[in-house]
């Protein structure tokens, strides 16, 4: 115990290194293993199965760090942000993949509805490691097909234009963790 203290001031601080860490681990795994050459000979379709296969198994890989920030989280803590940042800058890169596939001529539109796929299937993912759920838990061997064609049917579907004003939007910090970015959100 004497020589944790040592390197960490306390487990707060442990707690940041242990989420830098994993940060810098997801994007040497993105620039090495999930590239626009690694997806070049895949459909659309394969793409999006693949990205969302990565994603159910990063979120199986650290399930236990993203337990405990959302149980941090909830006793008014900042440790549940950069969890949510690495998932911010996974949907970012897997857009970015999907995209270079896709034949719509709309890209805004088809990132709005990727992005809407990707935080539905991430909200069924938290919920799956913080919560015990008997359908399609975090480790069932159908959640990825599953999730898969939430993300499809996300892109089949035509936004409706009257929930989405242009004129009223609000801005969303998005953050990776070399640079922040900022992105429209619209209300």
């Amino acid at each position: 115990m004497g020589s944790f203290y040592l390197r960490f001031r306390n487990k707060e601080a442990f707690f940041k290194f242990l989420i830098e860490s994993i940060s810098e681990s997801l994007q040497e795994d993105l620039l090495a293993n999930l590239t626009q050459e690694s997806v070049k000979e895949l459909t659309l379709i394969q793409t999006v199965r693949h990205c969302v296969e990565h994603y159910v198994e990063t979120n199986r890989q650290y399930e236990s760090i993203i337990r405990a920030a959302v149980q941090y989280s909830i006793s008014d803590s900042d440790d549940w942000q950069p969890v949510r940042d690495n998932g911010l800058m996974l949907h970012a890169h897997y857009i970015d993949l999907i995209l270079s596939k896709s034949r719509k001529l709309n890209h805004e539109e088809s990132r709005q509805q990727l992005l809407v796929g990707l935080q539905i299937i991430s909200g069924h993912l938290v919920n799956s490691i913080t919560h015990p759920v008997n359908h399609l838990p975090l480790h069932d061997p159908n959640l990825s097909h599953w999730l898969f064609k939430v993300v499809m049917h996300c892109m089949k579907v035509k936004l409706p234009t009257h929930v989405i004003p242009q004129q009223k939007r609000a801005r969303l910090r998005i953050a990776s963790p070399k640079k922040k970015v900022t992105i429209q959100r619209r209300k």
